[in-house]
């Protein structure tokens, strides 16, 4: 088993529970796996495949997500294949010809394949064990459950002796078992990591305006990096993807009114980086395999948790710290209910409810954002610290808002409650529109009061009595006053809002995209992207950008040292180490000399982004001889010009400025190396 796990995966060692649920496959037991998105769930049950005898069926609900899977495993010299919509009917028949021949060892299919034909013709096969990826779709606990999954209770029936293998990276505990209960599998069979991801940064914000500021704000410090942001509707995919481009992202929109052709197009286009940004509905994406997406946005609320926890798990699947962001409004809560509210009456409906409900309060809260997740699926985890915007920023300066509230309060009032947002922010802004001129609304004491503030900043406000249920929309959005708005009016209540909230926030403080930008890096990651063109194939799939990275690191010299690095197994490296040795010896060769120990250590410290005071701090060391650590790192090229004055600048801020315009002035009639013999003679004269 551990020769396999180098040798055709790469891995040295297991991640959590993938040796316990392998052991169990081979045993022929069931299981049913609970592992977030990223944990290692292909290789549960691609590994113990390999040492047993007869083929593997996997049902699977996406055709992207089959496609990555039987690239990634012919590539490695296993014989894959899928069944689907997207091949000929002629591909599907020799695909079924080399099943019945033996010669597959996984087949990827559909569960709406399974009718009578295809059941028998897998009875004529033989099957070491069943594996149902995306589980969750087989219950009507489950956020995306689905009638096709549901027949696959029968299972067992159509192959008894058969063990089934289910995974799912979002199940709370009624998911779970009801998972169990369908599939017809034991309790006991059932294992489950905590639900965390700790290299996602998770942030919600309320959204501004369009959001289009935020959006920008967001993707300026993930320049040249693959992400993926949501929208609600294929309308807003499309313009955002536009302003998107023009603002010089590389993006496009994705949604399921595009032809499949087109849809294909744009996914592969995705997955060979020559697009960076998908601008998608939630068409897109689920089981995605790509490795090294290192962002996802939603640009409105998400459903449910058990949704924004898949689509967000979508970032960093190579372990690298990646960046998440929820835009949100209150609004979004309302019109997704609306949704809600024309489905049947059934015990579906119900949980939707309170699904969105959690969703909501998660959006709102300022509790560890990766804690309450877990606390949603039934998990207890510890907060993350430094992991979300909650913990990031614990001490967020709250507003006072009420005036405010009052304006847009009694705007609404004055108005008869006959109107929109829109129209009472045109009165309290003092507009000259025509139907405010006609009804004589320019007239009320309130026209042109709240001409200080922006439509943007209104929209907060207005946001915000919606959430506190001071005011109601309408089926024909226009606002109302409730109980709470009349005591807000009478000054019995007050409003409070996070400043970060009313104003545009800037800045998205704990991600550091360096960690996989450095030059040797783009160097390997070149010549990945150049083996991949050749091949065919996505670049990800020749090595992670985890595996990059640890290279680019190492720089190993020879075989031994490279089959080492983690996802490097003798597989791929008899496809490719050739070249990627001899890059590695190239970058080598042409590095700096290595300097004493003194000198690196310094270096080191400066790599964990640590100030020259600090460094000296640690290393009991004068300011001054860290100084000249640092001018030898810059001379020898461990350290560029940038990183050289970003250490130098806390330092000439706090020189004082008398001494610096004393010196300044005697540079004009001596160099300043004569000032400083004159001051060391000083000391020995009068010292």
């Amino acid at each position: 088993m551990q020769k396999l796990l180098k040798d055709v995966f790469g891995f040295d060692s297991f991640r959590p529970i993938q040796k316990e649920a392998i052991n169990r496959i081979l045993k022929r037991e069931d299981v049913l796996v609970v592992l977030p998105t990223g944990g290692g769930k292909s290789l549960i049950y691609q590994l113990p495949s390999l040492m047993m005898d007869g083929t593997t069926i996997v049902i699977s609900p996406l055709i992207a997500l089959m496609q990555d899977q039987v690239t990634s495993l012919r590539l490695n010299g296993i014989n894959a294949q899928m069944l689907s919509s997207s091949q000929t009917n002629e591909q599907n028949s020799l695909v079924l010809n080399s099943l019945l021949n033996g010669e597959l060892k996984f087949l990827y299919v559909a569960p709406e394949r399974f009718n009578d034909f295809f059941i028998a013709t897998l009875q004529r096969v033989k099957i070491n064990f069943i594996v149902i990826d995306e589980a969750h779709c087989v219950s009507e606990w489950g956020h995306e459950f689905r009638d096709d999954y549901r027949r696959l209770k029968y299972l067992k029936e159509w192959f008894r002796g058969v063990n089934i293998a289910a995974f799912t990276a979002t199940a709370t505990k009624e998911t779970e078992n009801d998972i169990l209960e369908t599939l017809k599998i034991d309790k006991r069979a059932l294992l489950r990591v905590p639900t965390k991801r700790d290299n996602l940064i998770i942030r919600c914000q309320k959204r501004v305006g369009d959001a289009k500021d935020q959006i920008v704000s967001f993707l300026n410090i993930h320049k040249d990096e693959c992400g993926i942001i949501y929208c609600f509707t294929r309308k807003e995919t499309e313009k955002l993807s536009e302003y998107l481009n023009s603002k010089g992202f590389n993006s496009a929109s994705y949604h399921a009114g595009l032809t499949p052709d087109v849809r294909d197009e744009i996914f592969d286009d995705f997955k060979n980086e020559r697009v960076k940004i998908i601008v998608a509905t939630i068409a897109f994406g689920m089981g995605i395999d790509k490795s090294n997406i290192r962002f996802v946005l939603h640009t409105s609320l998400p459903k449910t948790i058990e949704s924004y926890f898949q689509e967000i798990g979508r970032a960093g699947r190579d372990d690298l710290k990646s960046d998440t962001l929820l835009l949100y409004s209150k609004s979004d809560e309302i019109s997704k209910r609306t949704l809600i509210d024309d489905l049947p009456e059934t015990k579906y409906k119900e949980n939707m409810y309170k699904k969105l409900e959690s969703m909501y309060r998660f959006a709102v809260s300022s509790k560890c954002r990766h804690k309450m997740i877990a606390e949603y699926f039934g998990d207890e985890v510890e907060t993350c610290e430094s992991r979300c915007d909650n913990c990031i920023d614990e001490d967020r300066e709250l507003i006072d808002i009420t005036i405010e509230s009052q304006k847009f309060l009694s705007a609404i009032l004055r108005a008869g409650e006959k109107f929109g947002f829109t129209y009472i922010v045109d009165v309290l802004r003092g507009s000259n529109r025509k139907k405010i001129l006609e009804l004589g609304h320019n007239k009320l004491s309130v026209y042109g009061i709240g001409a200080d503030l922006s439509k943007k900043q209104w929209g907060v406000v207005f946001d915000k009595l919606l959430d506190i249920e001071a005011i109601v929309q309408d089926e024909f959005k226009v606002l109302k006053i409730t109980n709470i708005g009349k005591q807000i009016l009478k000054k019995e209540l007050s409003v409070t809002i996070l400043k970060d909230d009313f104003e545009e926030k800037k800045s998205f403080e704990g991600y550091d995209s360096s960690e996989t930008k450095d030059e040797n890096f783009e160097k390997f990651r070149e010549l990945r992207n150049l083996l991949a063109k050749v091949d065919g194939v996505p670049a990800y799939i020749i090595f992670s950008d985890k595996t990059l990275l640890e290279i680019s690191k190492k720089l190993p010299q020879i075989e031994d040292e490279f089959l080492k690095i983690s996802g490097v197994g003798a597989v791929k490296f008899e496809k490719y180490g050739k070249e990627f040795l001899e890059l590695s010896k190239e970058i080598k060769s042409s590095m700096p000399k290595e300097l004493s120990a003194t000198y690196m250590q310094t270096l080191k410290l400066i790599d964990e982004k640590r100030g020259i005071e600090d460094i000296a701090v640690i290393r009991e060391l004068r300011i001054q001889t860290i100084l000249g650590h640092v001018n030898k790192l810059f001379e020898n090229g461990y350290i560029d010009e940038a990183k050289k004055e970003e250490l130098l600048e806390p330092l000439r801020k706090n020189f004082p400025k008398d001494f610096k315009d004393w010196i300044e002035k005697r540079m004009e009639k001596n160099s300043l190396d004569e000032i400083i013999e004159n001051i060391h003679f000083y000391r020995w004269l009068y010292g």
